[in-house]
Parts: C-alpha cells; sequence; structure tokens
C-alpha cells in the first residue's frame, strides 16, 4: 500500500467584519465544510478530507463512491460528490466545538444538488456523548430528497446534550456527528458544499422595526419561526434581484442568513404546511 497524497486548495473569503470573524471563530466547526481541502486514496481514488479514507464501497454494479468534484461546487474550489449505483454506505464525519450548544441546539447548513435519483438522499445528525464510548441521545434527518435539485440550501437542528449529563453516562464529553447517504438499493448523484455548524443561532443581526406575525408562522430576527414541527421552502430575493437563495427543510426554525450575506433589503417568501407568509427584511450588518 502507498501513503495518500494529499493536496490542499485555499479559498479566500471577503466580506467579513473582524468582529464577525471573531463571532464565528466561536461557533461550532465543521472542519473542511467548504471542501477546499481533498486527499488521493491509496486506491488512487480523489475525496475531501475528512470522510474516511475509502471513497468506494461495494461490488460493481451496486456501488456508493464519494468524490472531490473540482467540476461543479458552490464555492471554489470543489465539492463533495456521492455517487450511488444500488450501494449501501454512511459516510460520517464530526462537528468540532460544539460546547457553545450544549443544553441548546446545533444548527446545521449547506448546499446541496441532486440529479437522477430513485430512492432517498439524506443528511442526518446525530448527538450524544463520547469518549470511552458513543452514548447516542438524538438523530435527525435534516435532508430527505427524492427528486432531482438545482443546488439549494438547507437547513436542520439538533438537540445538544450538556456536559453532566456526558458524565452521569460515564461519557468524556458532547459530540456530534454529520450522516451523508443514498437509502439502500437508491441511484443517483447528490453534491454537498458549504457546510455550517452554529449554536442556537447564526451570528448575523437583522434589524427589524418588530416582528412580523402570522398565526402560525413569524419572523423573529434571523429566523422564520413555526408553531410546530412543519415543512418548509423559503425564498430569500435582494430587492435588486441579483441575490437570490431557496432554503428548504422540516423543523420549527429556520435561519434565513449565513455569515456571508451582505446587508441590503430582502424579500422573504415563506410556503409551509403551517401557513404562507412574504416580508420585506433590512439586513443591517453582520456580526451581534
Amino acid at each position: 500500500m502507498r501513503y495518500s497524497q494529499v493536496f490542499r486548495a485555499s479559498v479566500c473569503l471577503l466580506g467579513f467584519t473582524a468582529i464577525g470573524a471573531l463571532v464565528r471563530a466561536q461557533q461550532p466547526i465543521v472542519p473542511n465544510g467548504d471542501m477546499s481541502e481533498g486527499f488521493i486514496t491509496s486506491t488512487s481514488d480523489t475525496m475531501p478530507n475528512g470522510w474516511g479514507s475509502t471513497a468506494c464501497f461495494g461490488t460493481a454494479p451496486t456501488t456508493v463512491c464519494m468524490r472531490f468534484d473540482q467540476t461543479d461546487f458552490q464555492s471554489a474550489p470543489a465539492s463533495m460528490r456521492i455517487d450511488q449505483a444500488g450501494g449501501d454506505h454512511v459516510y460520517t464525519r464530526g462537528i468540532s466545538n460544539v460546547t457553545p450548544a450544549e443544553g441548546g441546539n446545533l444548527i446545521l447548513t449547506g448546499k446541496l444538488k441532486v440529479t437522477n435519483p430513485t430512492g432517498l438522499f439524506r443528511v442526518a445528525l446525530a448527538s450524544g456523548c463520547g469518549g470511552g464510548g458513543w452514548t447516542q441521545t438524538a438523530y435527525v434527518q435534516v435532508v430527505r430528497q427524492d427528486t432531482e435539485s438545482p443546488w439549494y440550501t438547507f437547513q436542520g437542528q439538533v438537540a445538544v446534550q450538556t456536559a453532566a449529563y456526558c458524565q452521569s453516562v460515564q461519557r468524556s464529553y458532547a459530540a456530534v456527528t454529520i450522516h451523508v447517504f443514498w437509502a439502500a438499493g437508491a441511484t443517483g448523484t447528490a453534491w454537498l458544499d458549504d457546510l455550517q455548524a452554529y449554536a442556537n443561532s447564526i451570528p448575523i443581526r437583522v434589524d427589524l422595526v418588530r416582528p412580523e406575525n402570522t398565526q402560525a408562522v413569524r419572523i423573529e430576527n434571523n429566523a422564520v419561526r413555526f408553531d410546530r414541527d412543519a415543512n418548509y421552502r423559503i425564498s430569500v430575493v435582494s430587492a435588486d434581484g441579483r441575490t437570490q437563495s431557496t432554503i428548504k427543510g422540516v423543523g420549527r426554525d429556520a435561519i434565513l442568513f449565513s455569515g456571508r450575506a451582505a446587508p441590503g433589503v430582502y424579500v422573504v417568501s415563506v410556503q409551509s404546511d403551517v401557513g404562507n407568509m412574504s416580508r420585506t427584511l433590512t439586513l443591517a450588518s453582520t456580526g451581534r
């Protein structure tokens, strides 16, 4: 077996203030979430860093492979691509520094694209306690995509245990892991990029004169909140029409803006099985 050859590519991130960068540094981290680093495995496959050392599982014609894709991505230089032809494997990686989210919620956001699916592609969050073993306390599927879709923003959240609870079950620390996988027997291709994690809320401030409410759907600062679990689709469009994004998910809270959002006026339209609404927001500044 020959040693893996590692290569790196850097991405220049623009538009952050010093305060915004400081707040982000205190947040949980998805290492290599922007898929800027990849390596060549011992079998000459290329995959993004942090998801294990084996790219492909199964035997043809039923296989699943993870790739470092430098041709289709949301932010340069690359994305993660998972090609499945009826195989069955779950790729996992941990989230670092979950301490700020202990006793609360950890939010995961990212970008996803799916083509030619026959079956479900899933992104899930597992929460629990690690160190001396693993005690799982929560498992949430934040993406269940079974139709073709261009790039869109997804998000979801999971409850994070406290250090005290982890000690009570003879574990050392609270932990959260990300799971990405096609359902067994499914086929298709999925791309993931720009994975980011936050404790409870994204560090960005939206100035509103007052919360805008309907009976079941309301906008509070940087989030759309529902009075119960909802299947939602949210579009966010800048006043000049140049910036557009779509957020899809399941849950009671949907974060509107990430740390890369530019200040300005945005139109937010919410469609859900709980209720619909459309409002104009002014994003004042990054940071708190």
